[in-house]
């Protein structure tokens, strides 16, 4: 009949299958409806004030995303972020010919990705935080890289302006 045993791998096959039909409606359902409702109640919550009290400002760098957790939530964002790791392992071969990977912001899929997959988000840095020191290690390479261009570039000025050694092919030459 139509209710045999299944293995669990079946299970899990079958499993994979609801979601990824169920996963359109749903996410297009959290998206268009959900997420922006509750944005709009925490943006009321924080400007308006109850019985003399309100949520405390946040900062100004305080900037938030709907996330859903409850199982089918995580389920279908594991498949999202399963998929574009899919997609930029198929296509990291052809980073050598043409710089593909420029079309991601990288930054985004790791810290989507790792949200999806279940690790805690406070263990990331803040993204601000995290752009400034990525920043400041830049800046600091850079001068290193200059200072010793400068250092290279002194050595050179001394060797053309000074007296050729005893016996050297420069002394032979002047």
């Amino acid at each position: 009949g139509q209710h045999r045993n299944m293995t669990a791998t079946e299970v899990d096959a079958r499993i994979e299958e609801l979601i990824v039909i169920v996963t359109p409606a749903v996410v297009s359902l959290a998206n268009e409806i959900f997420s922006p409702m509750l944005t709009r109640i925490l943006d009321l919550l924080i400007k308006t004030p109850k019985k003399g009290k309100r949520i405390p400002q946040p900062p100004a760098s305080f900037d938030y995303d709907v996330v859903y957790q409850g199982r089918l939530a995580l389920a279908m964002a594991n498949v999202q972020s399963n998929a574009a790791l899919t997609v930029l392992a198929a296509y990291q071969p052809y980073q050598e010919i043409t710089p593909v990977l420029e079309n991601v912001n990288i930054d985004t899929t790791f810290r989507e990705s790792w949200i999806n997959a279940g690790a805690n988000a406070e263990n990331l840095t803040d993204f601000d935080a995290m752009i400034e020191a990525r920043q400041a290690r830049q800046d600091a390479d850079k001068l290193a890289a200059q200072a010793e261009t400068a250092e290279t570039g002194s050595k050179a000025l001394k060797n053309l302006s000074g007296t050729p050694e005893a016996g050297s092919l420069a002394e032979a030459l002047v």
